[in-house]
C-alpha cells in the first residue's frame, strides 16, 4: 500500500525504501545518492536489490514530473484556496447600502488511502473597493484528529464581477460570472518547507429570489492554480528544492443570502490531481 501521508512518504525516502520509491513512480537512484545509503555501507544482496529496482524503475524525467505533480498539489491545498470550500457571495438588492462582508469557513478531507482527516479553519474579511470589485484577506489553520503537524495558512483575495444578466420578470432572479483571484501561503509549526499558490476560479452563480426578501444560489466553480512547494532542508522530498506545477479545480458551491445580511454557504471541490478527492465543507458570512 502506498505511504499514508507526505510526512510518512519523506520519513520512509529518509530511510532509504527503494519500495516507496516505486510506489510513487520515483527513482531510487536519489536515495542511493544519500551518504546513510552509500554502497559501501550496503549489504550486498539489498544493493543487488536496490540496483534492480532501479533500472526497472522511472527514468529521472519522469521522477521529477512525478515530484512536481506532487508539489502543484500540495502547494493548493496547503493555502486557504484548496483548504477551504469556495463560497461565492453575489450582490443582492440588500448588499446595495453595504461596504464589506466577513465570514468563517470550515472544509476538511482526507488523503487518498489514509485514514486521517483534516480539518480547516477560516476567517476572512472582504470590502468593496468598486461597484464590482472587492480586495479580502483570509487566515486559516489546518489541523487534524491525531498525529499530525498544525498548518497555518494565509492569503490576499481579490473578486470582480464580468458579467451580470438580469431576468426581465420583476421577481426574476439575475445570472452572473465572476473572477476569483488569490495569492495564498503557508507554513507548518515546525517542519521549515513553504507553500504557496496562486490561483484563479471563474464561478458561474444562478439567483433564486425567495421569499421575504432571500436570495438562494447555486453556483458552478472551475479554476486553475499554480502551486509551489519549496522544500530546502529535504523534509518533504529526499531531493532539497522547489517543485511546483498547475492544477485545475472544479467546484461546487451553494448558498442562501438572507435580507437582514446573514449568509450561510456550503460547497465541495476537487483539485485535479491522483492524490485529489473531493473536499467539502460549510461557511457563514455576514454583510456590514
Amino acid at each position: 500500500a502506498r505511504p499514508a501521508s507526505p510526512v510518512s512518504y519523506s520519513a520512509r525516502l529518509r530511510r532509504g525504501d527503494a519500495i516507496a520509491f516505486a510506489e510513487y513512480g520515483c527513482s531510487p537512484s536519489v536515495v542511493l545518492a544519500s551518504p546513510a545509503n552509500h554502497p559501501s555501507r550496503m549489504q550486498p544482496r539489498l544493493l543487488l536489490s536496490t540496483v534492480a529496482l532501479a533500472m526497472l524503475a522511472p527514468t529521472t524525467g519522469s521522477t521529477q514530473a512525478r515530484a512536481n505533480d506532487l508539489g502543484g498539489f500540495y502547494g493548493v491545498i496547503y493555502t486557504p484556496a484548496g483548504a477551504l470550500p469556495p463560497i461565492v457571495r453575489v450582490q443582492s438588492p440588500a448588499d446595495s447600502g453595504s461596504r464589506g462582508v466577513v465570514d468563517l469557513r470550515y472544509g476538511r478531507y482526507k488523503f487518498r488511502d489514509d485514514t486521517l482527516t483534516f480539518n480547516n479553519f477560516g476567517a476572512a474579511g472582504e470590502v468593496r473597493v468598486f461597484r464590482r470589485l472587492r480586495l479580502a484577506g483570509t487566515l486559516a489553520l489546518r489541523t487534524c484528529s491525531t498525529g499530525c503537524e498544525a498548518l497555518t495558512m494565509a492569503s490576499v483575495d481579490a473578486a470582480a464581477t464580468l458579467l451580470r444578466y438580469k431576468g426581465t420578470e420583476p421577481e426574476a432572479g439575475h445570472t452572473e460570472l465572476d473572477i476569483q483571484v488569490s495569492a495564498g501561503y503557508g507554513k507548518p509549526a515546525k517542519l521549515r518547507f513553504r507553500t504557496r499558490s496562486l490561483t484563479v476560479l471563474l464561478p458561474f452563480t444562478v439567483t433564486l429570489p425567495q421569499s421575504a426578501g432571500g436570495l438562494l444560489t447555486l453556483s458552478m466553480v472551475p479554476g486553475a492554480a499554480l502551486g509551489r512547494l519549496q522544500d530546502n532542508a529535504g523534509e518533504f522530498f529526499t531531493t532539497p528544492g522547489t517543485y511546483g506545477s498547475t492544477r485545475f479545480l472544479i467546484g461546487l458551491a451553494v448558498g442562501y443570502l438572507s435580507p437582514v445580511g446573514l449568509g450561510v454557504h456550503g460547497g465541495v471541490h476537487r483539485i485535479a490531481s491522483e492524490e485529489g478527492i473531493p473536499q467539502s465543507g460549510l461557511g457563514v458570512s455576514w454583510r456590514f
